[in-house]
């Protein structure tokens, strides 16, 4: 008779202690932390500025600092160095804006091509675009981070506040052909950047 009280006993106790564990809670922290949005800015395009086609092929240079330097072939095309009808010669320049101290990376497409009217227009030239270098646009100066294949870079820290920015230029190689036809040649090529 005693074990059966106590079983009975037991039975009660076993609900009570189950429905007492049911119940349980944990207060979780939460964040996050924003950052700067980065932005790409194109200051000017990429200039070969006038040139004299010659009777063989060759080719126009624009380093990323905007100087100009023709082909050593014989007969091949030349940079004008008149001042009637002059045209400048310059570097793609750009800058971004981002979160200071991130990482970004540069994408640039190793060619692109000029025509006379442009894209799909007649006598297309080529042009062999050279990697992104480190160089100041305008009030915007290059933060040192930018990679020898000038691929990656770092947005400059700005002291704490936002946004940081970073700068450089892109030169290129215009193939010219031999006697190419007179007349205004245009195209364009795309720039990208994106946070690593």
């Amino acid at each position: 008779m005693k074990t059966l009280t106590l079983l009975g006993a037991m039975v009660l106790l076993c609900p009570f202690v189950a429905k007492a564990q049911n119940n349980c809670s944990q207060t979780v922290n939460e964040g996050c932390s924003v950052a700067q949005p980065i932005a790409l800015h194109n200051v000017t395009g990429l200039q070969f500025g006038r040139i004299l086609s010659g009777a063989n092929a060759g080719t126009i240079l624009i380093s990323a600092a905007g100087v100009v330097t023709p082909t050593t072939d014989p007969g091949g095309p030349a940079a004008y160095t008149g001042t009637t009808n002059a045209q400048p010669h310059m570097a793609a320049t750009f800058y971004v804006t981002g979160e200071p101290g991130f990482t970004y990376g540069i994408t640039t497409p190793l060619h692109s091509s000029v025509s006379i009217g442009g894209a799909g227009g007649g006598t297309p030239m080529t042009v062999d675009l050279n990697p992104a270098v480190s160089q100041t646009v305008g009030i915007y100066v290059p933060s040192g981070g930018l990679n020898a294949a000038g691929t990656t870079s770092t947005i400059t820290p700005t002291g704490g506040t936002s946004p940081g920015y970073d700068a450089w230029a892109i030169g290129g190689t215009l193939h010219v052909g031999g006697s190419q036809p007179s007349g205004a040649y245009t195209g364009t090529f795309s720039e990208q950047v994106t946070y690593q």
